[in-house]
């Protein structure tokens, strides 16, 4: 199969892990105009059987992977049109987590201070995510719902572990997101955490 690379390089951003190789494939679906995938049919893609699933996290196999785009491939496809349909979607994310590596590392120092000024809380970090967010966008993201959605955790959390808050906003990077941008508004929230907590 062609760009067997850009499969190598999912599978390594993945680390074989379903839940995030579901996320992917969805939005490859979302690119062409489609409905996210039910996991069933992404577990039909992949061969897995509900017992391969009883397991957490759930690694699937590069061989398995590869087999899965393989049934992406419609008769009438060709490799550009696989390509545009397909491959770029992965690239796009490979593009966007190299970037996420590098600007999270110059991030590091600056959340830890900020977790820290708020001692962890849940509605301190939310805070200061909002404030990365257009003002438009910021009433459709309520508190239950940034932690679940974007913490990945339940939506009655009240405080969040640093390195959980760090890896989860990793994770939620876009490659136009720079700790350039971002250090100015951790510092803001990292002085108003110090006045709310005199």
């Amino acid at each position: 199969m062609e760009y067997r690379e850009q499969i190598a390089g999912l599978y390594k951003m993945t680390q074989g892990r379903l839940e995030a190789l579901h996320v992917m494939f969805c939005q490859i679906a979302e690119h062409n105009g489609k409905p996210p995938l039910p996991p069933a049919t992404m577990l039909a893609l992949l061969e897995l059987s509900a017992e391969d699933c009883k397991e957490q996290p759930v690694i699937v196999s590069e061989v398995s992977l590869e087999k899965a785009f393989e049934k992406m491939v419609k008769p009438d496809d060709n490799g550009q049109n696989f390509y545009d349909k397909v491959v770029v979607v992965v690239e796009l994310q490979l593009k966007r987590t190299k970037h996420a590596e590098i600007e999270i590392e110059k991030l590091r120092g600056p959340f830890k201070e900020l977790h820290t000024s708020c001692q962890g809380s849940a509605n301190g970090l939310y805070l200061f995510f909002m404030e990365l967010l257009p003002e438009e966008q910021r009433a459709q993201s309520p508190m239950p719902m940034w932690l679940q959605m974007v913490m990945r955790m339940p939506p009655t959390t009240k405080s969040i572990p640093l390195d959980h808050f760090i890896n989860m906003f990793q994770g939620a990077m876009d490659y136009t997101d720079t700790a350039e941008d971002i250090i100015p508004k951790v510092e803001k929230h990292i002085v108003l955490n110090k006045v709310v907590n005199v």
